[in-house]
């Protein structure tokens, strides 16, 4: 299992080469000497797209871009072959060209090495153009759990609806943009029952009991109790 981190210039350490960060990791987990390391730390760098990797590998992570510099995480991540990649937030930094770039790169590569990908993020627009699977949380909770299309198509929890219809690109010109009122509880403070109930326009008597996971579908799981009565507007609803 690998990671790469929301902001590569904190993750990364100022005064060790990238190809010295590199190869590190790959000498954690493998007998290999320093010769080695940067070899494969160059073959690395390489294989993420950055350009002239020998003399890349040689500097430090202040002399490259902010997506030369997630590009440097991602072969870090990549570099010990994991199973399970977890990418938390690799974007947000990131201006939009390079985002797409960021996000092509990691469906490649996810493609090409047989590697889960479990993408952390807000932006539903990456969601949609990556993962084949969506999971909303709610308050530390999974509360719906599908497939993406399904899920943009017909959400069947308030909550993922509700952001679903916060997309800007959703909404009518110069209309108001819809909104979940309220704010998320506290962690010493949450509600009983259904977290999402005191901010949900469909919450009933029924929500003020412990709610769990119910199975709607083959492969869609929902935490509402009224999942099965009610209808919430999509993506392209």
């Amino acid at each position: 299992m690998a990671m790469i981190f929301q902001e590569p210039m904190s993750a990364l350490d100022p005064v060790f080469t990238v190809g010295e960060q590199i190869g590190e990791a790959y000498r954690a987990h493998f007998p290999a000497d320093r010769k080695e390391a940067r070899q494969r730390a160059i073959a690395a760098l390489t294989e993420v797209g950055i350009p002239a990797p020998e003399r890349r590998c040689d500097e430090y992570p202040h002399q490259l871009s902010g997506g030369m510099r997630q590009r440097v995480m991602i072969a870090m991540a990549l570099i010990c072959k994991p199973k399970l990649l977890i990418a938390d937030e690799p974007t947000t930094a990131l201006d939009v060209t390079v985002q797409s770039q960021i996000t092509d790169l990691l469906r490649t590569l996810s493609e090409r090495t047989g590697t889960a990908l479990l993408f952390i993020t807000h932006d539903l627009g990456v969601v949609a153009e990556t993962c084949t699977r969506m999971i909303t949380m709610y308050a530390g909770e999974v509360v719906e759990d599908a497939p993406v299309d399904d899920v943009l198509m017909k959400p069947r929890h308030p909550y993922t609806s509700g952001l679903l219809r916060s997309l800007p690109s959703l909404s009518a010109r110069r209309s108001v943009l819809p909104s979940i009122p309220g704010r998320v509880p506290p962690p010493n403070a949450m509600p009983p029952g259904c977290r999402f109930a005191p901010r949900c326009s469909y919450a009933a008597e029924g929500c003020q009991v412990r709610q769990t996971l119910m199975t709607l579908g083959p492969q869609h799981s929902v935490q509402c109790c009224r999942a099965a009565e009610i209808s919430l507007p999509g993506a392209v609803n």
